[in-house]
């Protein structure tokens, strides 16, 4: 065996917003995707008076570093609104979208190659009704190359569907929850996917929750994760740990954007706050590559009438997470087999230590140091692979990744 920790550099362009789509426009909703040829795509919704949207795409040619002049991508009479984007098998872009150009609210697709030459949209058949509006669809690619996609039914609730082929999606209309807005979907490597929405608990107070599936008919029961009664607009995704939810958190005087994590959707990790502004940041959407994620959210200069789309990239484990670690604890490989966790000052309470592996399962857990004031993890009988281990103590929390050779 051999152990060597996972380690990552930081640069002056990561932890840094950089404005996408700016100016006295009204750019409501983005959505972002990494492009076949290394490109990142953001598709924007800009809405001048909230009824009247159309959509437009911006590209990236330097990992976000600058981004390029709005070009138009559906620009029709009526309301195109809550848009996604993603990478089919055959490597074609497809956005999908809601419009209420027939009076209803339908779901659209159009796709291109080149991120410039669009085809023709085409309605989606879910097997509703005529009259029966739906909207918000959220698609990801899965690993056989069919589609999964959620959407909310306008005074119904959130559902999924499944397409095996190009537009052919199925017609069961299968409920997650009912009440839902704002429903994600994702799916872990291990086969389980998750869904995050967030509904009225009761007088009007919306929080967030999690509902996870094997199979997308029978869902767990709910799981709360926010509980301040004033969280919306909630995006899963993978990373390499497990699941990870972004929202938008009221706390006096905006909101401002906030983000939990769990290993196996069940037992989520604290809250962090990624926003601190006087000023409104909503509608996060992000995807993660290699402990770093992408992010674009909507951040407000003036929430009713003029709103900016805002990117940054950050590593999961942020600047400020290593500058508690370097003060709090001292972590070295000692030999091939054994790292030692020894705090670098007294500690109050207890210390807890615990050790995953990708797939979510508890190797070990540990909660009082020995009598060096070390703690020495053995990891001579561990299978080859990358784990996670967690330190919780004094309020702090430190996550890091160690490869087992």
């Amino acid at each position: 065996m051999f152990l060597s920790f996972l380690i990552y550099s930081f640069s002056d362009n990561y932890s840094q917003p950089i404005v996408i789509s700016g100016g006295s426009e009204n750019d409501i909703i983005g959505r972002i995707i990494r492009l076949p040829d290394d490109r990142l795509l953001a598709i924007i919704e800009r809405n001048p008076d909230w009824g009247s949207g159309d959509l437009y795409s911006s590209f990236s040619t330097d990992n976000g570093d600058t981004w390029g002049e709005l070009l138009p991508v559906v620009v029709k009479t009526g309301n195109q609104s809550t848009h996604c984007v993603v990478v089919t098998q055959d490597d074609s872009i497809r956005v999908y979208y809601a419009s209420d150009e027939t009076g209803y609210y339908k779901i659209y697709t159009l796709s291109c190659f080149d991120g410039a030459t669009w085809n023709e949209s085409q309605q989606l058949d879910l097997g509703w009704e005529t009259y029966q509006s739906i909207y918000d669809p959220a698609v990801f690619l899965e690993e056989d190359g069919s589609l999964t996609m959620t959407y909310v039914k306008l005074g119904g609730g959130g559902y999924v569907t499944h397409c095996t082929e190009i537009n052919q999606w199925d017609k069961n209309k299968t409920l997650i929850q009912s009440g839902a807005y704002r429903i994600r979907i994702c799916k872990s490597t291990n086969g389980i996917y998750l869904s995050a929405y967030h509904r009225n608990i009761g007088g009007n107070q919306y929080d967030v929750h999690i509902r996870t599936s094997t199979d997308l008919i029978t869902w767990t029961p709910e799981v709360q994760i926010t509980n301040n009664g004033n969280s919306h607009d909630p995006y899963c995704n993978i990373t390499q740990d497990g699941f990870m939810v972004y929202y938008a958190k009221y706390k006096n005087p905006a909101y401002n954007l906030h983000r939990r994590s769990s290993v196996d959707g069940i037992y989520w990790q604290p809250e962090e706050q990624i926003t601190n502004d006087q000023t409104n940041n909503t509608q996060p959407a992000f995807f993660n590559e290699d402990d770093v994620i992408y992010l674009v959210w909507t951040h407000a200069i003036d929430y009713n009438t003029n709103n900016d789309i805002y990117f940054e990239k950050s590593f999961i484990t942020g600047t400020n997470d290593l500058i508690n670690v370097q003060k709090t604890f001292a972590i070295k490989i000692v030999d091939k087999d054994h790292l030692i966790i020894k705090p670098k000052f007294k500690l109050q309470g207890q210390i807890h230590i615990e050790v995953f592996d990708l797939n979510g399962k508890l190797i070990l857990h540990q909660y009082k140091l020995d009598v060096q004031n070390e703690y020495r993890l053995s990891v001579g009988n561990m299978r080859k692979g990358i784990y996670l281990f967690r330190i919780i103590a004094n309020d702090q929390m430190l996550t890091k990744k160690f490869l087992v050779k």
